[in-house]
């Protein structure tokens, strides 16, 4: 029996990896979401020279949720999920007997995420977190949160002093660019080498994803059209178009 595809994506299983040093990217999925749900942006930075890694958030993914399978302290294991993520990569990176071994940069080490996987790329690089601590990882030397929800207070804000550019979009009715990406964007500190933020017009919170690849009929139980494809929306292969010379220009940078 033939299985129907999802998603065409550009991207191929156990290739050989090239000789070199490269920069790491790690990449947080939204809430409830999957570790493959940006492809757009992880096979892009992956086709200019960077090791990009994504992870599933254990408790905070769809397929969990339905299971009934909801981790109760997703606010501080998201960050904790993405230092482990790291940590496992430089490990590899120093083992003479693993395929990773002397691939990675240490000193290029770079964070990005959609949505609650944007809270979770802010809360590697910024201060304390009310009731739950810091989670700063000074390991992470720049950050890209994409449509991200960020309840932070001033102060977390202005402890952020690394490259940061934040994207959203104009259309965002479940992350709102006024109040996600504008707002924080004005309480970040202007030292840092890059301070930015991108608006897409007529992108909705979804755009940064590869939602509308893939069947309604498939996804339609999720929800979330009216968020991403068109006729509302931009073409979101447009918004990942822009997404992606961002992200390489920012991370090259």
């Amino acid at each position: 029996r033939r299985v129907k595809e999802v998603a065409t994506v550009p991207a191929w299983r156990d290739v050989a990896l090239r000789p070199g040093t490269y920069p790491l990217v790690v990449f947080s999925h939204g809430n409830n979401g999957v570790r493959i749900q940006s492809i757009f942006f992880g096979a892009h930075l992956a086709s200019h020279g960077f090791i990009v890694v994504s992870a599933d958030h254990h408790g905070n993914t769809f397929p969990e949720t339905f299971a009934g399978i909801i981790d109760p302290n997703v606010l501080s294991n998201r960050p904790r999920d993405m230092s482990f993520v790291i940590s496992q990569m430089l490990g590899f990176n120093d083992d003479p007997a693993s395929s990773w071994h002397g691939a990675i940069d240490p000193d290029k080490i770079g964070a990005s995420g959609h949505s609650f996987g944007g809270y979770t790329t802010f809360a590697l690089a910024g201060g304390e977190i009310g009731g739950l601590g810091s989670f700063t990882d000074a390991r992470v030397k720049a950050i890209f949160p994409q449509a991200p929800a960020a309840p932070f207070s001033d102060a977390f804000f202005q402890a952020i002093h690394i490259p940061t550019l934040i994207v959203g979009g104009s259309i965002d009715a479940t992350t709102p660019f006024p109040t996600e990406q504008q707002a924080p964007f004005d309480r970040l500190p202007t030292g840092a080498a890059v301070v930015a933020l991108a608006e897409l017009t007529d992108a909705g919170h979804f755009t940064f994803s590869d939602f509308c690849e893939v069947d309604r009929v498939l996804l339609g139980f999720l929800g979330g059209f009216s968020e991403a494809c068109e006729p509302r929306h931009l073409p979101f292969r447009h918004g990942h178009d822009i997404t992606n010379y961002l992200a390489l220009n920012f991370f090259d940078g």
